[in-house]
């Protein structure tokens, strides 16, 4: 077979993920303290962007925006842009560059914190290691001390395997388990190192005064009861009254569950709004929490190494790198915070019964439906209410959470998922606390109300409500 050359002309379509893209789909997945800290970060290492003053704004979004930005675009700066561009930032106090490069670096010390100096945040693993170095032990014991702790979570409970430790050391199963009970669980907190929540509970009840009384009996023996909250069986097999018990339970609940969680690696995630919806003078108003936001603009004595610099400098080609780097980012926080803008819009405007009257008056809602509403893709709309908030009159909401499906009525109407929930909510907060209410029950007092719902559905929800089952529920 000959083998030759052809030329062949082809068409094809690619999306091209430019940098400005990646950017903007980037800043809209972030939260508010997300994109605060990626600003900071670009500071620190572009020289063309600082922050403006207070007194200075860079950009403000009225509520009747007719803004209609194309995610797709990209900003592409050749030299016409380049010049138009530094015709819209407004320079001032220019200084001159050769002076400014010709000034030594300033000397800078930096200093530690006096508090940081006095005080250290130990993991759990670290201070049960540290009080390890303080106990007198035998090499091996030791040795498998350390492989113990290792295999601590950070609630504090022991997660390994006693024989695979026995296994690894060339010890007995018999050696490890006396090193976890005779050392490892006399550390402190009390209770760390239990292999279950029994365990954890009788290590911190027999070193108080609830050891040899019928709060160490019942963790002991009858946890399971405690859990199906069956405290008149336990009463009796306790030969106590029932009084007595609840005193007990009192008590155990005073007990930590989980010993490790105080040396817990996380830290507080603390919840800041991207958006304040509430009426003025009889009109919803939207505001951005853009106070949170630092303010950017272009350095002034940049402006020169731009217009008198030669085209192929090296400086010049450095700057005017940064320089699109320092436009896309701020062109990318506009975009951001208008897309948050508009999704918001329309949510209010799709939800106004909710903001007028309540939860209870939550409609159901599709990512399509604001996403057709504000002719972004659904994707868009998703990245956007995805672990941002917004402060209503009735409380602080993800984004999420005004997005629901719908459950229909016998005429029609479609309710959403969240109104169902409120629905159940009220259904078990007036029920006999003697007779709690099943799952079952719940359902055909739903279907009395016209709203056709599997029972597995009522569990489920009631579930994610956080509500106990009846039999959990029973008051005696």
């Amino acid at each position: 077979m000959a083998l030759e050359h052809k030329l062949q002309m082809k068409l094809t379509q690619k999306l091209i993920m430019t940098q400005t893209l990646q950017l903007s789909i980037q800043l809209l997945q972030k939260n508010i303290l997300e994109l605060k800290n990626i600003i900071n970060e670009e500071l620190e290492q572009n020289p063309l962007l600082e922050e403006s003053p207070p007194e200075v704004i860079t950009t403000e979004i009225e509520e009747d925006t007719d803004f209609k930005g194309n995610e797709d675009s990209a900003v592409a700066l050749d030299e016409k842009d380049e010049e138009e561009l530094i015709k819209e930032v407004e320079w001032q106090n220019i200084l001159d560059i050769e002076e400014q490069l010709s000034k030594p670096p300033k000397e800078t010390k930096e200093y530690i914190p006096y508090e940081n100096i006095l005080t250290k945040s130990f993991s759990l693993n670290e201070y049960l290691n540290w009080q390890l170095s303080l106990t007198k032990t035998l090499p091996e014991e030791k040795k498998v001390a350390e492989i113990i702790i290792d295999n601590i979570n950070e609630d504090g409970y022991f997660v390994g395997s006693l024989e695979e430790i026995a296994k690894m050391t060339n010890t007995s199963v018999d050696f490890v388990e006396d090193v976890l009970t005779g050392i490892v669980q006399e550390f402190d907190p009390i209770g760390v190192g239990a292999r279950d929540i029994r365990e954890c509970l009788l290590l911190q009840i027999r070193q108080s005064e609830a050891k040899g009384t019928i709060v160490e009996k019942i963790v002991d023996k009858y946890l399971n009861l405690i859990e199906k909250n069956a405290l008149p069986e336990l009463a009796k097999k306790l030969n106590v009254s029932i009084e007595e018990v609840k005193e007990a339970l009192e008590t155990i609940k005073k007990f930590e569950p989980k010993p490790g969680r105080q040396y817990s690696s996380q830290t507080p995630q603390y919840i800041i709004p991207d958006l304040y919806v509430y009426k003025e003078n009889g009109r919803w108003v939207i505001k951005l929490n853009d106070e949170e936001i630092p303010k950017l603009r272009i350095n002034n004595i940049y402006k020169k190494i731009l217009k008198q610099r030669k085209r192929n400098d090296p400086t010049k080609k450095f700057v005017r790198e940064k320089f699109k780097s320092a436009i896309n980012l701020i062109r990318s926080i506009e975009q951001r915070q208008k897309t948050i803008y508009q999704v918001m819009e329309s949510i209010l405007k799709h939800q106004i019964d909710f903001f007028e009257k309540g939860i209870k008056y939550l409609k159901p809602l599709t990512l399509r439906t604001i996403a057709e509403d504000i002719g972004k893709h659904e994707s868009t709309v998703s990245r956007v209410c995805n672990n941002k908030y917004v402060d209503t009159p009735h409380g602080l909401f993800e984004l999420k959470f005004f997005f629901s499906s719908s459950v229909s009525t016998d005429s029609g109407e479609e309710l959403s998922s969240v109104k169902i929930k409120e629905m159940i909510k009220d259904i078990i907060k007036n029920e006999d606390p003697k007779k709690p209410l099943s799952d079952s029950k719940i359902t055909e007092i739903l279907k009395s109300r016209g709203i056709k719902i599997a029972r597995r559905t009522v569990t489920k929800y009631r579930e994610e409500l956080k509500i106990l089952p009846s039999n959990k529920r029973k008051k005696y």
